[in-house]
């Protein structure tokens, strides 16, 4: 009978709790308490809108609803991100949306590595042309340099897996002109192609300093999407 009576107070004491819990939104708190600390986690290890930016993209999929698989363009070179957004029941679906992240402008410009005194090389040249459409200059940096002197070719090609070399570009950069040569080359390369830009040093200036960087011309220029939304130099645009 005392048993009896025990579980009776038990039970009655867990239906208030529930009452109580459901009036008082408990459960819903509790989650957004979980659910916001995830978020932070997130966004701590990822970046929000840096690197990765996975807090970005978890930030507008809760906001928009988004579900139809938008193509992330990520400026900086990640792991992909896409697991951050993707429905997989749409997974064959194609958006009119896209999200770009750590959008450089409507140019980028990228320093060559140096393999060698005057052979230079565009690392990761698949990478740049699925965000590029084109090369439109090149940039010779060297503080000893006096470009009124110049004298020099720079060749540029591509040499593939099988180590088939194609010169595919000639820059002339004569006296008196300066350390920005037009290059205008689509950024049309195969896969596991890399691109090297080799210079002819007819002066034999020491380049034990030079540097040359590329200027790329973006694929994507914002005034041709409409801005749904926007932090920083992360943006999610639909196409106009």
């Amino acid at each position: 009978m005392v048993n009896h009576k025990r579980n009776s107070q038990t039970l009655i004491l867990l239906i208030l709790i529930i009452i109580f819990s459901i009036n008082t939104n408990f459960y819903k708190n509790l989650y957004e308490i979980i659910s916001h600390k995830f978020d932070n986690r997130i966004t701590k290890t990822y970046g929000y809108c840096n690197g990765e930016s996975i807090g970005y993209l978890l930030s507008i999929k809760k906001k928009y609803q988004i579900n139809d698989n938008p193509k992330i363009i990520n400026y900086i070179h990640t792991p992909r991100v896409n697991w951050a957004i993707i429905n997989t029941k749409k997974i064959n679906q194609k958006s009119n949306k896209l999200i770009f992240l750590n959008y450089p402008g409507s140019n980028s410009t990228v320093k060559l590595k140096k393999i060698s005194n005057n052979l230079f090389e565009l690392v990761d040249a698949s990478f740049f042309q699925d965000k590029f459409s084109r090369i439109e200059n090149v940039k010779i940096l060297n503080s000893s340099i006096d470009s009124k002197k110049l004298n020099w070719t720079v060749n540029v090609y591509t040499i593939d897996k099988l180590i088939n070399k194609e010169n595919i570009k000639t820059l002339e950069a004569k006296k008196n002109s300066n350390v920005k040569l037009k290059v205008n080359l689509d950024m049309n390369l195969h896969d596991e192609q890399k691109l090297y830009f080799e210079i002819d040093n007819k002066d034999n200036i020491n380049l034990d300093n030079l540097q040359l960087k590329v200027v790329l011309k973006n694929k994507y220029i914002l005034e041709n999407f409409q801005i749904i939304n926007k932090h920083d130099n992360c943006y999610y645009v639909e196409k106009i």
